[in-house]
């Protein structure tokens, strides 16, 4: 076998111990739980163990600025924010650097100094060219900054914060030496694992021969970054175990969450909708997925099928392939929860990228059963009364098909049974009621003060 194909077999087998790991998650407890088991929390009488009177002050470097509903891991950092500044001093500092341009940084850096929160933009030099021989993946030689790594190693000096919080596993190449404060991290994908995807969903042989050779760049990568955490926080499971595998340090789950939506749903006006950040790879395949070949096997059987396709950073050939399908493309709407109450199924044919699918949480959250496929459905369809292996017959809002084929099928048999829908409506939002930001604040919060107890 040759050397590439042994590699493949090997990474497939490291993905399904992952999977396998989610099934029985459930079994594992509270999450909050898991992260005072694993690295202990603060005072039991719920007084903190801090003599001093002021909050304890955490530095969070990020990739990317903390934003409300332009992509999924700025809304997640945004709604921890709001939460976690109640209890801690924050200071953030992120690179001024894409999805958003450089306006759109400055105004969403405006909005979390207008929350009491301090937000310095670090200039980002963006003439990153790949090179074969470069020891960095993709993933992380886009992101690499001189001036975040000098303006980190000036911050970090003892006495300025006392915890560091870095997102995103390419944060940690900034820090040139383990700082002396507790340091978290959490990681909104594996970028490996997102990288080994891609590259077994190339068509050519040498695409996925490269794509195979940047996994292995990325797993070695992220394995530095991981070392120079004392927690890892991971959105999933599964990936919080592969964490654990690969650094042998303690991981937490702390998954993303749905912003709660009050309004009952009314007309129709789509009977199956997919949004996203277009900016990400995972979403430009669903979409294209779902435009060229799911919407066509659909509309075989009921021709007047409609469809939304919504989302941020929508470009000119997703728009052109939309209207090619007789769609007409909304690109970022004010109201994403307003459009998804108009649907009757969010349709998520997800087989690349990683994490947890914050768009899925808000389809559940607005009443829509969700189509999608065992990496779409991670983290979720844990939480559901059925296991996943049940959601592909109708007993849980969460359908996970395996096959692109199956999709069709699914949502023609959902759009055929209005009582089906119904019911599946209603238990969607009883499952999004087991992910709110407020619950994964808390086990944030109790990771913060067990290592800050640690450290003190």
């Amino acid at each position: 076998m040759p050397p590439a194909s042994r590699l493949s077999v090997r990474l497939e087998k490291h993905v399904k111990e992952g999977a396998a790991f989610s099934k029985t998650s459930s079994k594992r407890g509270d999450p909050i739980k898991q992260s005072e088991n694993i690295i202990g929390s603060g005072s039991k009488s719920g007084k903190t163990f801090f003599p001093r009177k002021t909050k304890p002050k955490v530095l969070w470097v990020s990739p990317y600025v903390p934003v409300q509903g332009l992509h999924a891991g700025g809304h997640r950092m945004f709604r921890l924010i709001q939460r976690l500044k109640r209890d801690f001093s924050i200071s953030i500092v992120s690179l001024n650097a894409p999805p958003l341009n450089e306006e759109q940084n400055k105004q969403a850096a405006k909005t979390l100094q207008d929350m009491g929160v301090e937000c310095n933009l670090v200039p980002f030099d963006s003439s990153f060219k790949p090179h074969l021989k470069d020891p960095l993946p993709q993933a992380f030689k886009s992101l690499q900054s001189n001036r975040m790594s000098l303006l980190l190693n000036k911050l970090l000096s003892p006495g300025n914060f006392d915890l560091l919080q870095l997102e995103y596993s390419a944060s940690g190449q900034w820090i040139r030496s383990l700082p002396r404060v507790p340091v978290a991290l959490t990681l909104h994908q594996l970028e490996y694992l997102a990288s080994f995807r891609a590259a077994m969903a190339s068509a050519k042989f040498s695409a996925r021969l490269l794509g195979i050779l940047d996994t292995l760049k990325a797993l070695s990568a992220e394995k530095q970054s991981m070392l120079k955490a004392d927690v890892l926080i991971s959105p999933t499971p599964s990936e919080a175990r592969l964490c654990r595998l690969i650094s042998g340090k303690p991981a937490v789950v702390a998954p993303m969450a749905a912003d709660p939506v009050q309004s009952e749903r009314g007309k129709r006006d789509f009977d199956i909708v997919f949004h996203g950040n277009f900016s990400h790879p995972a979403n430009q395949d669903a979409a294209k997925i779902l435009l060229d070949q799911v919407l066509p096997a659909v509309r075989l059987q009921r021709p007047g099928t409609s469809m939304g396709l919504l989302g941020t950073f929508m470009g000119q050939a997703l728009k052109k392939k939309a209207y090619h399908a007789g769609i007409s493309p909304l690109g970022r709407v004010s109201d994403l929860h307003g459009m998804l109450l108009k649907a009757r199924i969010f349709v998520a044919p997800l087989f690349l990228g990683g994490g947890m699918r914050g768009k899925i949480l808000d389809a559940l959250s607005a009443g829509l059963p969700v189509v999608t496929t065992p990496l779409g459905a991670e983290g979720i369809s844990d939480q559901s009364t059925t296991s996943s292996k049940t959601g592909t017959n109708f007993d849980t809002p969460v359908l996970v098909v395996k096959d692109k084929e199956q999709f069709a099928q699914k949502i023609l048999c959902l759009l055929d049974d209005p009582a089906i829908l119904g019911r599946l409506s209603k238990e969607a939002r009883s499952l999004a009621g087991h992910f709110r930001w407020d619950k994964t604040a808390r086990v944030y919060s109790a990771m913060y003060l067990g290592l800050l107890k640690q450290n003190y």
